[in-house]
């Protein structure tokens, strides 16, 4: 099994690249990755010890070295070209009607092509501004529009932990999330517990889901009358899943607390609901940034 490596790519996000032998990276280096026969420059985030599932290492990126100063000199370059495109870009869609909103844009290290994202309420066709800012800079320029949880993913900020995004870390693909996934783990359905900064329902929902689906089925929920192994009775009132605790009533009104282990019997669980369609929550386009990268001239290009 080759070396594998989590590299974060500007606007691509992270991918699996392969270490070739000989080449010693660790987390923070700043190195020079090959990726469909285009070389940019990515940080390395972390060490893996198998490729996540989908991940073909035949077609993976490949590191091809440490980047040395020519390197980040030709990446600051670049950078400031960008930043010029993406002006003039913001400056030829401000009166379009479709509230364009550009986020980023970036080229690979031999300047052979130009990508800028931006946003919008409805579909823009960039095709004669592609061409005109191609012929400006003297480059190849592709646009492509995103969703807002790649908007997100580019610019980055905190979560709600404390900690920088996971879209803008180590997240590599998103995966649909519901609110179903917020009602089994017990989270307040409040919009400011569940929701990320990109406004939709927060990936780390899924995390534990299930883990928190396994300890509820062995679980009785709320309202529920168990029998304990010394043939006392109790309605549960309060449970915590993850630590195998039930808070009782016993008939006589009194309230204890027992483990999950105490309880001989119980009556049958609720089982939750399969969630409405309102519940679910897809993303319509939102997986165009960096986690199934399309290449030039393939369906869905603008």
């Amino acid at each position: 099994m080759p070396a594998l490596v989590t590299v974060a790519l500007t606007g691509q996000g992270c991918r699996e690249a392969v270490v070739p032998d000989g080449l010693e990276l660790h987390p923070g280096d700043i190195c020079a990755v090959e990726c469909h026969g285009v070389t940019y420059l990515g940080q390395v985030r972390h060490a893996l010890a198998s490729p996540e599932d989908g991940v073909v290492l035949a077609t993976a990126p490949r590191c091809l070295r440490i980047a040395g100063q020519t390197d980040l000199e030709r990446e600051r370059a670049n950078a400031g070209l960008c930043a010029q495109a993406l002006q003039a870009f913001a400056a030829d869609t401000a009166d379009a009607p479709q509230s364009v909103r550009p986020a980023a844009a970036w080229c690979d290290l031999d300047r052979k092509r130009m990508t800028i994202v931006y946003s919008s309420e409805r579909p823009y066709d960039g095709r004669r501004l592609a061409a005109a800012l191609q012929k400006r800079f003297g480059i190849e320029v592709e646009l492509r529009q995103i969703g807002v949880r790649d908007e997100a993913a580019l610019l980055g900020g905190l979560g709600s932990c404390g900690r920088p995004v996971c879209c803008a870390t180590w997240l590599r693909r998103f995966q649909s999330v519901n609110v179903r996934m917020a009602k089994e783990q017990d989270i307040s359905l409040n919009p400011a517990n569940i929701n990320g900064t990109c406004g939709r329902l927060k990936c780390c929902l899924r995390y534990e889901f299930e883990s928190y689906s396994a300890a509820n089925a062995v679980t009785p929920r709320e309202g529920v009358w168990v029998t304990l192994r010394d043939g006392s009775e109790g309605c549960v009132v309060e449970r915590d899943v993850m630590r195998g605790l039930l808070k009782l009533r016993t008939r006589a009104g009194r309230v204890v607390r027992v483990a999950l282990a105490d309880v001989r019997e119980a009556a049958p669980a609720v089982t939750p609901a399969e969630p409405k369609p309102e519940e679910q929550e897809t993303e319509n386009g939102n997986e165009n940034l960096g986690r199934e990268w399309t290449e030039p001239g393939t369906p869905g290009e603008t």
